[in-house]
């Protein structure tokens, strides 16, 4: 019977031992040991530090967001913009807008970045 081509492939050389991780392959078991426990403990400590910055991200995440909405016609007023350039904009998502009714209400802060961007 004959074996298929791919087991009569060789198998990739074997990693050297420890050289991803520092080691030395002449070292003794005591020393690598302690190598591996070093390296175990740096893990743990990222691990430990992304864990915390996930958490602060997440906790910024569910902090409310203070908007202070302005009807569009008078936040574009404001700032010598064209209504009817803000209302595009609102619509292609541009600023931060919502609807009430028929209105639309506007971030200002957004806007000014939309402007700001568009100089």
């Amino acid at each position: 019977m004959k074996r298929p081509p791919f087991a009569r492939k060789a198998l990739a050389p074997p990693l050297q031992s420890g050289a991803p991780l520092g080691l030395v392959p002449d070292a003794d078991l005591t020393t690598r040991f302690a190598a591996l426990a070093g390296f175990v403990a740096k893990l743990k400590a990222d691990g430990e530090r992304d864990q915390n910055r996930i958490a602060e991200l997440e906790r910024q995440l569910e902090a409310p967001s203070i908007v202070a909405w302005v009807p569009l016609k008078k936040a574009c007023g404001d700032r010598a913009l064209r209504y009817d350039t803000g209302l595009k904009w609102a619509k292609l998502g541009y600023v931060m807008t919502k609807r009430v009714g028929a209105r639309w209400l506007v971030d200002p802060m957004s806007l000014d970045a939309a402007i700001t961007s568009r100089l």
